[in-house]
């Protein structure tokens, strides 16, 4: 079981399993998926093409870009 995130943290979790790729687009490799009842923390927003830019849940510190879509952020 994950701890929840104390530092004020904004999370994503997502409503359909949803692939996190190296960049804002599907030309870009899969680097992760985040699953239905996953969070992860968001550190940043690509507006125009509606993806976050979320650190993989691994504790590696790595980031990757997830779509928006089926994204919901708290």
């Amino acid at each position: 079981v994950a701890a929840s995130p104390t530092t004020g943290a904004v999370t994503v979790s997502v409503s359909q399993n949803t692939n996190c790729r190296m960049g804002p687009s599907q030309e870009f490799k899969d680097v992760y998926a985040l699953l239905v009842g996953q969070t992860a923390e968001v550190v940043g927003k690509n507006t125009i093409d509606n993806y976050w830019i979320i650190k993989i849940p691994d504790g590696s510190g790595k980031t990757c870009w997830l779509w928006g879509r089926y994204a919901t952020v708290s």
